[in-house]
């Protein structure tokens, strides 16, 4: 292979991706990614990492999609969708939500649902649920403010299904706080509010504002009173104690179902709480340190 003695990390990452079949060549402005027949700018060069080429080739095939590129910006285009791609998140987000589809649900008959989403990051999830006909609204909190503009931008680019998401800029705890936590702008998908970092913690912080879980979703309880409602949970490791401040009172039959994904501290205390309010659940692991729970009632 032309780059098999190469010292430079690039070129040697680029012989590794081309030992058995050419799939990308290196130019002057840039990687031609030959199975896409596009022009990758040297700025989103994190597509060449392990694993990372793997689902950025996946996707246009699974979803019948595109990628496009455009005064340095780069978009991932589908169904009606148009996604900023800023890092490997956003690739391996749009995997797991719209091939894996780890949060789809249905509603018996001709039952219609809000959806809260709690961990809204850069919006993939809003607006997977924003898609589904049943939903009528989708409730969004997101506490870092990088990623909630990031989240902004991609509703603004999907104007149809931003027009039933209620974007929220402030976490859900037990109490009402602001906190300073780290932020990981190559990982938004693992920032967290309430927890310590498992990884080494990057430099940059941003500061803050914690609401109490029990008291916001109350007043949307209540905004709403004949409306099932349908909770997503991915915070990173702030599920318990979202769930100590949701539960301290008995929780409104109006929550029909719980989507969650659990963090470091394991699903036991998490499980025995929905099952004691009447939720059927299906639990499993996804990896050591985290995995699913879906209950419905």
């Amino acid at each position: 292979m032309r780059y098999h003695l190469a010292r430079d990390p690039v070129k040697k990452r680029l012989a590794e991706i081309n030992r058995h079949q050419r799939i990308i060549s290196m130019r002057s402005d840039g990687y031609w990614i030959i199975p896409l027949r596009m022009l990758l700018p040297k700025k989103f060069e994190f597509v060449l990492k392990n694993h990372v080429l793997e689902w950025f080739l996946e996707l246009p095939k699974a979803l019948n999609g595109r990628y496009d590129v455009d005064d340095g910006r780069m978009f991932f285009k589908f169904e009606d969708l148009c996604i900023e791609i800023t890092s490997k998140s956003e690739l391996f987000i749009i995997r797991e939500i719209f091939i894996d589809r780890c949060y789809h649900f249905l509603m018996p008959g001709n039952h219609e649902a809000h959806v809260v989403d709690i961990g809204m990051n850069v919006g993939l999830a809003s607006l997977f649920f924003a898609g589904l006909p049943f939903v009528k609204r989708v409730h969004s909190f997101e506490p870092f403010l990088t990623t909630f503009q990031m989240a902004k931008n991609n509703l603004a680019n999907n104007p149809k299904r931003a027009q039933k998401v209620n974007a929220h800029n402030f976490g859900l705890g037990s109490t009402h706080a602001e906190i300073n936590a780290p932020y990981d702008s190559e990982n938004n998908g693992t920032n967290t509010s309430l927890v310590p970092r498992l990884a080494a913690i990057p430099s940059i912080s941003e500061k803050l504002k914690i609401k109490p879980a029990l008291e916001t979703l109350s007043i949307l309880f209540k905004r709403f009173p004949s409306e099932n409602f349908i909770l997503k949970i991915d915070t990173e490791g702030a599920e318990y104690e979202i769930f100590r401040s949701l539960f301290q009172e008995k929780l409104t039959p109006q929550v029909k179902g719980i989507m969650l994904e659990w963090h470091s501290q394991g699903s036991e205390e998490l499980t025995d709480t929905l099952t004691k309010n009447g939720f059927i659940l299906t639990s499993f692991r996804i990896s050591a340190n985290s995995g699913m729970i879906y209950g419905f009632r």
